[in-house]
């Protein structure tokens, strides 16, 4: 039975990607939406609508998506990313997010070692180490950059990236309640937190407040991503470097948000429509994969990602306690390293831990800027063995 929209008929397959997104972002606005998050919604979404023969699985509206929108969303979701302010307010945040990325690479190299999915091994895993770097945008820039040609791998990869997400959330969140580890990491009163150990969760934050886009400001935004774009693909065709395009958009975008913040934030909410694109990708994975395919290779991600948290954990406790650093610093950092900047600072706000929402942030933030570099070199590396 061929799907109700046909795969030609690429003004409808990307009207119900739009759809699904839209959705997932009006999801979000409820509590249950906010846990599910609008990532994993897109890609339920997108998997529902092909499995019932909706969307098609394959499409050229697909390879649009993936090809192009990708790329333009890597300069607007960059914009923030001054490197020197990182390293000059992030303190004793960083150190603990450092550990963590460097257990989140050890334990990437342990789990390939023990785990074997097939050719494309390497891939998977280095775009999941990228995630648990950076985030969804890490997961979308690497996988488009490595290339991964099984969409139901991707769509597995992502489904157990958000299972790993919300289990390793829920035991950061449970940390400060265990006493040992209270007693294992003493705190200090100082400004980066009112109360130390404390369970209360209570009030909802939003971490990151992205400025609302103007009517001048949508075309700004997508004008100077498409020109970065451009520059980046045209010098890595001259020096026949065709798989490092996403390496070159995203160094480009770093340097001029280092070196001239001031003028990146005139581009006032492009990160919204850099988000909206990622999503659309998600949407577009969720689509082109069979749900009857995942079960099996989601599971095994999951034992390959609890490796890696479980070294990434190890690192950044082992880490703390060698730098003396608090149970809440030692918790933001390895949070803003695994889940990225907005769940970094929205737990760090909730826990009254107000010093360390904007070390979170900027930590999180970093992470967006290396992970795809780690994940790519991961890949090369692991492809080698």
């Amino acid at each position: 039975m061929t799907s109700i929209i046909t795969p030609d008929n690429e003004i409808a397959v990307t009207a119900g990607l739009f759809g699904i997104v839209y959705v997932g972002l009006l999801a979000e606005r409820t509590e249950l939406g906010r846990k599910i998050s609008a990532p994993l919604i897109a890609l339920a979404g997108g998997m529902l609508l092909s499995n019932t023969k909706i969307l098609p699985f394959q499409s050229s509206a697909y390879e649009f998506v993936i090809g192009y929108m990708v790329p333009i969303a890597i300069p607007l979701l960059l914009l923030n990313a001054d490197v020197k302010r990182i390293f000059r307010e992030t303190g004793p945040t960083l150190i603990a997010f450092l550990a963590g990325v460097v257990g989140t690479m050890l334990g990437t190299i342990a789990g390939f070692a023990l785990i074997d999915i097939g050719p494309e091994t390497h891939k998977v895993f280095s775009v999941l180490a990228a995630t648990y770097v950076g985030g969804s945008f890490n997961f979308v820039a690497v996988s488009q950059a490595l290339a991964i040609e099984d969409a139901t791998l991707i769509a597995s990869a992502a489904t157990a990236q958000g299972i790993g997400a919300l289990l390793y959330l829920s035991l950061l969140i449970m940390a400060p309640s265990f006493g040992f580890m209270c007693k294992l990491y003493p705190s200090k009163q100082d400004k980066s937190s009112d109360k130390i150990c404390t369970t209360d969760s209570n009030g909802a934050v939003q971490a990151e407040t992205y400025g609302a886009a103007s009517t001048v400001n949508v075309p700004a935004c997508i004008t100077f991503s498409l020109i970065i774009c451009a520059v980046s693909f045209g010098a890595a065709d001259q020096f026949g470097i065709p798989k490092f395009k996403i390496l070159i958009i995203t160094t480009i975008t770093v340097i001029l948000a280092s070196s001239a913040p001031g003028f990146m934030r005139k581009f006032s909410g492009g990160e919204n429509i850099g988000l909206f694109f990622v999503y659309v990708f998600i949407a577009a994975v969720g689509a082109q994969s069979n749900v009857w395919q995942l079960a099996g290779t989601t599971s095994v991600l999951v034992g390959f990602l609890a490796i890696l948290l479980t070294v990434h954990a190890s690192c950044v406790l082992v880490v703390g306690r060698l730098f003396k650093l608090t149970l809440p610093e030692i918790i933001t950092g390895s949070n803003a390293c695994a889940l990225g900047a907005t769940t970094a600072a929205a737990i760090a706000a909730g826990k009254r831990w107000h010093g360390l929402v904007t070390p979170g942030i900027l930590s999180g933030i970093l992470g967006y800027v290396i992970a795809n570099f780690i994940g790519i070199g991961l890949a090369a590396f692991l492809g080698s063995w």
